[in-house]
């Protein structure tokens, strides 16, 4: 095995927001990326719309598939302006 995994992320246009995941685990992918990007608009999603029980679900499924978990930086991530609304991204 090389250094690489592939894989896919979340996308704000998914319906359901779980579509890319399982995408992911039915597919053989080695990784996925969760991506807070919700939009002024509303569309996507935010950190604190999965609760304790769904995360703990994500990993589960995600380990039973041999697929590494990461979590990108909101999309309302700025280094220069940190400020208490990336708490709830």
């Amino acid at each position: 095995m090389s250094g690489f995994r592939i894989g896919n992320q979340s996308a704000f246009s998914a319906d359901p927001l779980t579509r890319p995941f399982d995408f992911a685990v039915a597919n053989g992918f080695e990784a996925f990326e969760w991506f807070p990007d919700r939009r002024p608009d509303g569309a996507g999603w935010q950190c604190s719309d999965l609760d304790a029980h769904t995360r703990l679900k994500f990993r589960q499924r995600a380990r039973d598939a041999g697929i590494r978990l990461s979590v990108h930086a909101p999309v309302t991530a700025d280094p220069l302006r940190p400020g208490p609304e990336l708490d709830n991204a």
